[in-house]
């Protein structure tokens, strides 16, 4: 199980210096890997910046343990599915997983 607190560090102080930035970038940003020795994940941006009204793609990228998965919408009987609980600044919002 990841450490959801590490894990919203992480994305936190990226995606505020991604919404603080100047002008838009073409260069996609990278947070620092998180790893539990289970699974390592990492929130990746399409670029450094965001301008007001405008949208950016966010990918979270896992690297799992053999024999460890993940679960997506649907989990059966046995999981959960698959969230993410964003702390986004003032006025963004964060659109369903994709």
């Amino acid at each position: 199980m990841f450490r959801r607190s590490t894990l919203t560090s992480c994305f936190a102080a990226l995606l505020a210096w991604v919404f603080a930035a100047g002008a838009a970038s073409a260069n996609p940003v990278s947070a620092e890997a998180v790893s539990t020795g289970n699974v390592t994940a990492q929130l990746i941006a399409e670029r450094s910046s965001v301008e007001p009204g405008a949208s950016i793609w966010m990918l979270l990228h896992f690297k799992l343990r053999d024999g460890w998965h993940t679960y997506w919408r649907n989990p059966g009987d046995s999981g959960e599915a698959t969230r993410i609980d964003w702390t986004l600044p003032a006025g963004v919002t964060a659109g369903p997983i994709q």
